[in-house]
């Protein structure tokens, strides 16, 4: 029961969702292999819906655990900071928190997230401003209650996933897990019965019997239709 479980312990609402969006959040979370912990990850009740949120700490932990690069930081810049960020031949961003008790009231002015590879290959760097963010929350459900309560995680996690776009190198793992993620992001669920009956996405996923999420198998075969 270690999925189920861990995700009902996070957000007792759980319990009152529909058991075939908990299934499919379940299953979103074998597929991303992002455990729903509340800090790679969390499965929260959109009214009686249940929905697998990536947060922005699990899919730097995607990003680099795929290889595509060696680390990456993840900021917001607030009234008050020392800002500069520098584009060209050698991107650089200098930012000096403002030694503000209360700085972390102060309103966001830009997010952003710094992509480090190994060798002499210079940083990727991805900036938002104030707008770019307000523009990319505008676009989201409006029963997501995590740019209400997370702002500055949804700020952060939005420089991520659009800097993540023009990596490098790819990855499939990081494509399911981005497109998971623009599901939740939308409010749709993260799959239709007919894609789940017509793809192999449950047999390609490794799950081991003794971690099985408890109802695992009764939520997909109710998904299924076969209950």
């Amino acid at each position: 029961a270690a999925i189920a479980g861990m995700a009902v312990l996070k957000q007792p609402r759980l319990a009152q969702c529909d058991r075939i969006s908990f299934g499919f959040a379940v299953l979103d979370a074998i597929r991303t292999g992002l455990m729903p912990d509340g800090v790679h990850a969390c499965i929260v009740p959109r009214g009686q819906t249940a929905t697998f949120q990536p947060m922005v700490r699990g899919i730097i932990a995607k990003i680099i655990g795929e290889g595509l690069c060696a680390s990456v930081d993840a900021e917001v810049v607030r009234e008050g900071d020392e800002f500069e960020w520098t584009k060209g031949t050698s991107p650089a961003i200098h930012h000096r928190p403002a030694k503000d008790p209360m700085r972390s009231r102060n309103p966001i002015t830009h997010a952003y997230a710094v992509f480090h590879f190994s060798g002499d290959t210079p940083p990727k760097i991805e900036v938002l401003d104030a707008g770019d963010v307000k523009d990319i929350r505008a676009k989201a459900d409006k029963r997501s209650f995590a740019w209400k309560d997370f702002f500055g995680e949804m700020a952060k996690k939005s420089a991520v996933r659009r800097g993540a776009k023009h990596l490098p190198r790819k990855s499939e793992a990081l494509a399911i897990l981005e497109d998971v993620d623009n599901r939740a992001f939308s409010g749709l669920p993260s799959l239709t019965r007919e894609e789940f009956r017509s793809g192999p996405v449950v047999d390609e996923v490794d799950i081991d019997v003794e971690t099985e999420p408890e109802g695992a198998s009764e939520h997909m075969a109710a998904i299924r239709g076969e209950s």
